[in-house]
C-alpha cells in the first residue's frame, strides 16, 4: 500500500492475523482510518508507517483482541495503550483509560497536536519511545504507579516542560 496517495479508510480483511506494518503504509499521506477486524491478534507498532493516520476503529467482538476509544487504540482489555494516531488532531490533552496498566512503545509517537497527557494511577510502564517526537507535547503527568519508563521516552519532544515522576519509579 505504500505511496497509495488516494487511500483514505482501510479495512483490514478478516482473515488477517497479524499486521506488520514495515512499510507497508509508509506515505499514504490520506489515510485517515484503519478498521481492524476481530481476527487481527498483532499489530507491530512501527513508527514511521502511521504518520498519516487520524483514528482506529477496532471491530468490537468477544475475541477481539483490540478496542478503541474515540480512535485510540487498545487492547481489549484496555490494559495496555497501543496507539494514539500520530496525526490525531481532534484532542489536544489526554487522560489514559482508568485501568490501562502499559503506555506501548510508541503509542504517541510523533503526534503534533498533543500538549498534555494524563495517565491513572494504574499505569505501571511506560514503553519505549512512548511520547518520541511529540513536539508540542508541554505536559505529563505519569501516574502514581510508573516504576519503569523505556528508552528514549521523551526524546525530541522539545516543549515538554512539566513532568510529574512518581517516587516509586526504578527505571
Amino acid at each position: 500500500f505504500a505511496y497509495s496517495y488516494s487511500l483514505h479508510t482501510l479495512t483490514i480483511p478478516d482473515n488477517l492475523r497479524t499486521l506488520d506494518t514495515s512499510n507497508t503504509f509508509n506515505s499514504c499521506k490520506n489515510l485517515q482510518t484503519i478498521i481492524v477486524p476481530a481476527s487481527v491478534t498483532y499489530i507491530h507498532p512501527t513508527i514511521y508507517n502511521w504518520q498519516y493516520v487520524r483514528e482506529f476503529s477496532a471491530e468490537d467482538t468477544d475475541d477481539s483482541v483490540f478496542m478503541d476509544d474515540s480512535g485510540v487504540l487498545y487492547d481489549k482489555n484496555s490494559k495496555t495503550l497501543v496507539r494514539f494516531p500520530e496525526s490525531k488532531d481532534d484532542v489536544t490533552d489526554y487522560t489514559v483509560l482508568d485501568w490501562t496498566e502499559t503506555v506501548g512503545d510508541d503509542a504517541f509517537y510523533g503526534n503534533k497536536t498533543i500538549r498534555s497527557v494524563i495517565n491513572s494511577d494504574n499505569v505501571r510502564s511506560i514503553g519505549r519511545y512512548a511520547f518520541w517526537e511529540c513536539e508540542n507535547l508541554e505536559e505529563v503527568y505519569m501516574g502514581k504507579s510508573v516504576e519503569s519508563v523505556g528508552y528514549c521516552v521523551f526524546a525530541y519532544s522539545y516543549s515538554l516542560h512539566t513532568l510529574t515522576i512518581p517516587d516509586n519509579l526504578r527505571t
